[in-house]
């Protein structure tokens, strides 16, 4: 799981005044979506009008599009958020239909740092992974040393009533052999371990976080059918196609793992065409343009009814 990064007295920047409860919450909620989606601080004004559900929040005599426009508009204003065409020397341009949060790669990484550490971080994996495997092997090939041993001394005579056994032409003086130390528990133990790191790391890219407890025993089962890479590569390239996705259409991890996903087919980003007939057919595939007007959706089919060109 990731961090967003604030101080503890963010509340007391007279920013936070002007923009108010709702400004505040909206601000904080998309600091964890840049943070989540590694966007370098840049949303899309279609993903921004989502954000919060405003819904019983509205503003009096508002609809609730119409306070999400208005506390968007007081972020702006307050200079907490930018909007393409900006004058801040320490920001980026954002992007027409887009805006970017105020300074947000001075205190969270880039996206090009989390991906060179997850990097890094998997290739320490794969070296401990081809450790512990290399001492399980020892492990075992000592045991069957130990067993051999054992045979070679069982086909001796026993030896006096005492229990000595007695050195002669017939049974000759074995090896006394040197103390082995089974490693078997120790190995098992660093496996559990590393599968655990594994499914932190991909829990914390997986774009819906419920019910982790079920979700780590899945990844467990998972592992024992397939490999931590193809697990994760395989969700890095569905990714995109998931966080497309309404978050109440998105398949739980476990789910995900179960249904043994990593095997398929990646969907295809439809591409735009400016055409009204080849608009898109669902809000996931909608969000991928640049935002218009009208704009409306029906959520129960998923289904986008804008009635204007998409760009």
């Amino acid at each position: 799981m990731a961090w967003v990064k604030f101080t503890d007295d963010f509340y007391d920047n007279l920013k936070m005044d002007h923009v108010g409860p709702l400004g505040v919450a909206l601000w904080a909620v998309g600091m964890g979506y840049c943070n989540r989606n590694l966007t370098d601080g840049v949303i899309h004004r279609s993903k921004a009008l989502r954000l919060l559900d405003f819904e019983g929040l509205v503003y009096e005599g508002e609809s609730p599009d119409a306070t999400a426009d208005i506390t968007i508009t007081a972020l702006v204003d307050a200079g907490l958020w930018h909007a393409d065409g900006h004058n801040c020397d320490e920001c980026v341009q954002p992007g027409r239909g887009r805006y970017v949060v105020h300074n947000y790669l001075e205190y969270q990484p880039s996206r090009r740092d989390v991906l060179a550490r997850r990097e890094a971080e998997a290739a320490r994996k794969a070296a401990a992974r081809q450790k512990a495997a290399a001492t399980k092997a020892a492990s075992k090939k000592s045991a069957g040393s130990t067993a051999s041993v054992q045979e070679v001394s069982d086909e001796c005579p026993s030896g006096t009533p005492d229990g000595i056994r007695e050195v002669s032409d017939d049974c000759p003086a074995l090896p006394v052999p040197a103390p082995v130390v089974t490693t078997s528990s120790a190995s098992a133990d660093a496996e559990r371990a590393l599968i655990d790191d594994e499914f932190d790391d991909w829990w914390e890219l997986y774009p819906l976080k419920k019910d982790k407890v079920r979700a780590r025993k899945s990844y467990k089962t998972a592992r024992k059918k397939t490999s931590a890479d193809t697990i994760m590569q395989a969700l890095q390239a569905q990714l995109p196609e998931l966080q497309s996705r309404p978050v109440e259409k998105r398949p739980y991890a476990t789910t995900w793992l179960n249904g043994e996903r990593w095997d398929d087919e990646v969907l295809a980003a439809t591409a735009a065409t400016g055409s009204p007939a080849a608009r898109p057919a669902t809000q996931a595939q909608c969000d991928l343009r640049e935002p218009h007007a009208p704009h409306r959706w029906s959520w129960g089919v998923d289904t986008c009814h804008c009635q204007g060109i998409h760009a």
